[in-house]
């Protein structure tokens, strides 16, 4: 039994969740797996690509991802990860969302995040632990949602054009080029992007551009080289895009 799935199996409604800390090297990858807690998934520093059922989250600092229980995921790491899990069991999971979403981190749930990491598998529900619990889930449940999702298409015309997308995001073709090597007609690609995903053609492709720039600003690379090589034809113009989807400007991301 691995050091993971002793925390799970140490869960009960005596004691609803359980904390690791967890260091993983660039390009490690977390095979297929599911929990039969839910699991809410952060990095204290470093970058991670969560993919589950009908989705890709991408998981950087001052953001988590939350994975339901039974929800079959694999998780990657773009950078080195200083990964922070936890792990909610039973009823308290089913308080949460049901689908795989990214949430906001404040410092106060970073905080409780962090010292969950620090009781014993055989913690008692009382006193201070009792405290810590109650206020980490209470500030779970109340955390907004981050869209940082790329949803991933079911139609094959549509998964010719978003698999070599997301291969090379910065590929800046027009929906009528992809039209012909999808065997379909611009007008039915268009209308099965947005069936499929939810987003136009264009903001799909924009919101792939996005999760991409994050890793790559994990691993440390110039602003410049990654407007250039997402495709855009100034760095303001990609500073631009990135600081209205997260808000701050691209050199900053990271800062924290």
């Amino acid at each position: 039994m691995t050091e993971e799935d002793q925390s799970i199996a140490t869960l009960s409604a005596r004691r609803p969740l359980a904390a690791k800390a967890y260091e993983y090297e660039a390009g490690y990858l977390i095979e297929h797996h599911a929990h039969a807690s839910g699991q809410l998934v952060y990095a204290v520093s470093g970058a991670m690509r969560v993919a589950a059922g009908d989705g890709v989250w991408v998981v950087p600092p001052l953001r988590a991802v939350w994975i339901p229980p039974d929800a079959l995921h694999t998780v990657y790491m773009h950078s080195h990860v200083s990964m922070r899990t936890v792990y909610v069991v039973g009823q308290r999971a089913r308080q949460f969302r049901r689908d795989c979403c990214v949430v906001t981190v404040s410092n106060l749930l970073r905080e409780l995040i962090v010292e969950a990491t620090t009781f014993p598998d055989d913690y008692t529900l009382n006193g201070r632990y009792r405290q810590i619990v109650e206020l980490l889930l209470g500030e779970l449940r109340t955390s907004p949602q981050v869209h940082l999702h790329l949803a991933e298409p079911r139609d094959q015309r549509v998964r010719h054009v978003t698999d070599r997308l997301k291969a090379d995001p910065g590929d800046s073709r027009p929906l009528r080029c992809w039209a012909r090597s999808a065997h379909a007609s611009e007008r039915t690609l268009a209308r099965l992007f947005i069936k499929e995903t939810g987003l136009t053609f264009a903001q799909w492709r924009q919101q792939a551009r996005l999760l991409a720039a994050i890793a790559m600003l994990a691993q440390g690379l110039p602003v410049t080289t990654i407007a250039i090589d997402l495709g855009y034809s100034t760095p303001s113009a990609f500073g631009t895009m990135f600081r209205r989807a997260l808000g701050r400007a691209p050199s900053e991301y990271f800062a924290d």
